[in-house]
């Protein structure tokens, strides 16, 4: 809860204006649900002072025990109450003080005492932070003051706490790197349970776990309206037809209903109906989206809005992935209706505005979407895993015998890889870290040595714990630095933070310069960061490995060698027995397609036949890990991808893991299993995708498949934003 107070350096004026302002406040919605607390001043506590001393006096205590402090300063008054004369210095000096403590909570909203010209004289530009409103007859003449509070007020809310609909606490985070959550919660949401808009549907984008439902549950709190939550993800025949009957009985709870009935209002959440699967039912005349289609025909007739309010709104949620996902006709046409509905009720019409890349509305006040962890910002999920924390803290004096308040923590490494190595996406997002917390506060109860109040490793849920152990290379926290031609440094990673999983195939996209090479050099061996550790099995990197293979941009084949030459080298300068090696180039010849060239010279092949030599002969040392640097960047369209399906084919057929950089954002959605996005140099890892296609379906016929495509359009999109957010960044600089 936010706390707000007041202090007035008046003689008369300053309760009259606290009492114009109070009034303004009284009715605000946050206030009115306790959220934003406005703290009475009171005369005894020395809130309305008259002179300079009195007010340092007591100012200091009030910002402590208050988030923010609003003041009404009359310039002209005494330094002390002894009989010294009114001075406007002294009411200078206290504006001045406010401006330099407003970080500290402490604001100027009203100064009087002089004229306005007076005012100016004294004070001129060099406060221009401080509001001035100066005393006049017009009605409402603190307005400006009062919407001044109100947005001083929500810029400082971190979290927002409230009730459930099951009548529990909750606590909603709001951190500036949130994206649009701090609007949705704290701009629109007034708007949401406005009596006469209340009829108006909602869309919301975003997959499950994202506080899709604790936002229905924030609107119906502060609506005090009945919340019911219409899962539309069903699973069997059983599960539809109740929901099929839930609906109707909706449908005609609707039709009864009356425009001003007095009854309590209510808020339906459909959760989920891009999910939906017409047919799920063994009857088809138990199609959910029939009773959905009128029940939205119906909203349409009540216009955009209802003075005398309306006793239902209907919340709708999608997951935000492409439309072109959505296999079934009906399903695409009741959102095209749905957005139809939004449009006539709001007299915005969402062809009016824009799409993002998965094709959804962007920038109507009714369509909100939810950022996922990796846009909220890493800050953003150290700051939830305090608030977890925190709550699992509470439970320790109820479980643990002679707990003295001792902090709950988390191991380095653990909390290492909870934030930066975890994809989150799909673990359920918030929910999967509230979860795996819950969890490993289970274990760690059951576990924990004496005098223990930190969770490790072995507290993990099994199957963090197994993808923990799945890894085989990491970057924790990399930073590297190149010395200038003329002194000083040059930054190329600033922060390099990401997990390999064993038998995967990652591709780093970036643009051209941005250090994706270097970060190959540092993971084989061949440069070392300036601040970090590089990792491989858990071991740091001190040098190159056997175990480790890099393919360089160039073929790097040896011309005085046959093609089985090249192949065998590796094997040979560690001095296996040709007996053991022999059948394994054999194999990988097959694999490569160059049985029949085995005896011809790097020069006689083609440049993809001498790329397929160059990757076997890697494969030859049987390698852990496979390095690939653009490998494919200098042939032509019909060898590069001929050489992907290559690449895709061996990686099922060997196991190998992969880290393969390539600037194509085709290439890199065709054959990876996830894609990390970096920024311009200084390079940061960014936006991680996890591609969904199975080996068997990666063909020529998955390149215009639409999923492909829209894939493919959000990578772009997300390098695109880290290249003008870059060059952004620069001009200002």
């Amino acid at each position: 809860m936010l706390k707000l107070s007041f202090l007035s350096v008046e003689d008369e004026v300053g309760p009259e204006i606290y009492r114009e302002i109070r009034s303004g406040l009284d009715d605000w919605l946050f206030v009115r649900k306790g959220l934003v607390e406005l703290d009475e001043p009171d005369d005894d506590a020395g809130r309305w002072v008259t002179n300079l001393a009195d007010w340092r006096r007591v100012v200091g205590d009030l910002v402590a025990e208050q988030d923010l402090v609003f003041c009404t300063v009359d310039l002209s008054i005494p330094e002390d109450g002894n009989g010294s004369p009114p001075d406007p210095r002294n009411g200078l000096a206290i504006v001045h003080e406010i401006t330099a403590r407003s970080q500290d909570g402490l604001r100027c909203c009203v100064l009087t005492g002089l004229d306005s010209s007076e005012i100016e004289s004294v004070v001129g530009e060099a406060i221009p932070d401080v509001l001035f409103d100066f005393k006049s007859e017009a009605p409402n003449r603190y307005r400006n003051v009062v919407h001044s509070i109100k947005s001083q007020a929500l810029s400082l809310v971190r979290s927002l706490r409230y009730f459930d609909s099951s009548g529990a606490p909750k606590t909603v985070l709001l951190e500036e790197d949130s994206g649009k959550l701090r609007d949705h919660y704290l701009s629109r949401a007034p708007y949401y349970v406005e009596k006469s808009t209340w009829h108006v549907p909602t869309l919301l984008l975003g997959p499950p776990g994202l506080g899709r439902k604790s936002f229905v549950e924030f609107l119906s709190f502060l609506a005090e309206a009945d919340l019911r939550v219409v899962n539309l993800d069903l699973r069997s025949f059983l599960e539809n037809r109740r929901r099929y009957e839930e609906l109707c009985q909706l449908q005609q709870e609707l039709g009864a209903s009356r425009q001003g009935d007095n009854a309590r209002r209510t808020l339906v959440y459909f959760a989920d109906i891009d999910r939906y699967v017409p047919g799920v039912s063994g009857d088809q005349a138990e199609n959910c989206l029939w009773p959905l289609r009128e029940i939205l025909t119906a909203m349409q007739g009540l216009g955009s809005t209802q003075p005398e309010g309306f006793p239902f709104t209907f919340v709708f949620s999608v997951s935000g992935d492409s439309r072109l996902r959505i296999r079934s006709a009906e399903t695409r046409a009741l959102i095209q209706l749905l957005e139809d509905t939004i449009g006539i009720t709001t007299d915005f019409p969402l062809h009016h505005v824009a799409s993002d890349v998965n094709g959804w509305p962007v920038e109507h006040p009714r369509v909100l979407a939810f950022p996922s962890i990796a846009r909220s910002g890493r800050s953003f999920l150290e700051r939830l895993l305090d608030l977890r924390l925190d709550e699992l803290r509470g439970r320790l004096s109820e479980q643990v015998p002679g707990y003295r308040g001792e902090s709950l923590t988390l191991a380095d490494d653990v909390l290492d890889f909870l934030l930066d190595k975890m994809d989150w996406s799909g673990a359920g997002n918030y929910r999967g870290v509230a979860s795996a917390l819950e969890k490993s506060f289970d274990r760690f109860l059951d576990d924990r040595a004496r005098d223990q109040f930190e969770m490790t490793r072995a507290h993990l849920p099994e199957a963090l714990r197994t993808r923990l152990g799945r890894n085989i290379l990491s970057m924790d926290d990399v930073r590297l630095e190149f010395p200038a031609p003329k002194g000083g440094a040059i930054e190329v990673v600033r922060k390099a933070d990401f997990l390999v999983e064993e038998g995967e195939l990652l591709a780093v996209v970036g643009p051209s310069g941005c250090g994706k090479s270097t970060v190959l050099r540092m993971l084989a061996g061949l440069l070392f960061p300036t601040e970090g550790t590089v990792s491989f099995r858990g071991e740091p990197i001190t040098g190159p490995s056997s175990k480790i293979g890099f393919i360089f941009q160039d073929y790097s084949l040896f011309p005085w060698l046959t093609v089985r030459g090249n192949v065998e080298f590796g094997p040979r300068r560690r001095h296996e027995a040709p007996a053991r090696f022999a059948s394994r180039v054999d194999d990988l010849l097959d694999v490569a397609g160059l049985r029949g060239f085995e005896d011809a010279w790097p020069k006689q092949l083609s440049g993809g036949m001498q790329q397929r030599v160059a990757i076997i002969r890697a494969l030859a040392n049987e390698p852990d890990v496979l390095l690939m640097d653009e490998p494919f960047g200098a042939l032509d369209v019909q060898t590069r991808w001929h050489m992907q399906d290559f690449l895709v084919r061996t990686k099922d057929l060997t196991g190998k893991t992969i880290v393969f950089v390539t600037h194509d954002i085709d290439e890199a959605v065709y054959i990876a299993d996830r894609i990390y996005v970096t920024t311009p140099r200084p390079m940061t890892i960014g936006e991680e995708f996890k591609v969904p296609f199975a080996t068997e379906i990666r063909n020529d016929h998955l390149r215009t498949d639409p999923v492909f495509v829209a894939l493919v359009n959000r990578v772009r999109s997300a390098l695109l934003t880290d290249i003008r957010g870059s060059r952004a960044d620069g001009d200002k600089a």
